[in-house]
């Protein structure tokens, strides 16, 4: 476990470093969507609905985005919502026809997405899931006062070629990958909230579900489960936390690995 916060600490100040190479005025950096292997549910109170999905930094000059940074899908016919109503009758539709938010919340490494419970109730439905298919980038909303603000090449080329070159990473899968999108998903399991009530057993059985199991590359299950155990056995704080924090160290070092490959970009 000493090893594992020993990266996560190494992790941060290469974060924390590449945030001040800009002037914090300037817009913040374009991201790649991590495309879902399964639809991920929503968990919704009465306010919202909401749930985390892996991110990627697909301008490696631009400044790190900060904690709540408001993001806009370029294809949001790309990201299909299924709503469930109260007698289990599922409708789908495209994000562009509902009121979805998107905003940073891990650095590059994943943004939280979010509806109003208004829509829901709109919908007639109880409970709401997204599917998120290849290609899909963030763009930052511009703020008032940008110094440097994202030109219409840049977010051209970042959202183009860039996107595509970081297909293999995103979209994709593989080992790596896979293993983020399950640690992702037992995040998503648990509250964001934590209070001292907070019952974390049987979350592995209840998110890692036996058809996620059936389809899972057995390795990818045991990197997933390596990550919680060490959470639920060691880490002090919050589980949830704890398993971002392990999102985050499995995103960078591919994240590293896209910049030093589009270094000709």
């Amino acid at each position: 476990m000493q090893d594992k916060r020993t990266g996560w600490l190494a992790a941060a100040a290469a974060l924390a470093f590449s945030a001040f190479a800009v002037p914090a005025e300037a817009a913040p950096q374009v991201l790649g969507m991590m495309a879902s292997s399964d639809p991920i549910p929503f968990t919704c109170n009465d306010r919202e609905c909401y749930a985390l999905v892996g991110s990627f930094c697909l301008q490696r000059d631009r400044v790190v985005p900060g904690f709540g940074q408001p993001y806009e899908p370029n294809f949001t016919e790309r990201l299909k919502l299924s709503f469930t109503s109260r007698d289990g009758a599922i409708s789908r539709i495209t994000a562009e026809a509902v009121a979805l938010r998107v905003h940073s919340h891990s650095t590059f490494t994943m943004v939280r997405v979010s509806l109003p419970r208004t829509e829901l109730d709109r919908l007639g439905a109880t409970a709401v899931a997204m599917q998120i298919e290849p290609g899909v980038s963030l763009v930052p909303l511009a703020r008032a006062g940008d110094t440097d603000p994202q030109s219409p090449e840049e977010i051209a080329l970042a959202t183009g070629p860039m996107r595509i070159a970081a297909a293999r990473f995103l979209d994709a899968p593989s080992i790596s990958a896979d293993t983020a999108r399950l640690v992702a998903a037992l995040a998503n399991g648990l509250p964001e909230s934590r209070t001292i009530h907070d019952d974390y057993l049987g979350t592995w059985d209840r998110v890692i579900t036996e058809s996620i199991r059936e389809k899972a590359d057995p390795q990818v299950l045991e990197r997933a489960e390596d990550s919680f155990r060490a959470c639920a056995q060691y880490y002090a704080g919050s589980l949830r936390q704890c398993l971002l924090s392990h999102h985050q160290q499995m995103m960078i070092p591919e994240n590293r690995e896209f910049w030093d490959e589009t270094n000709g970009y």
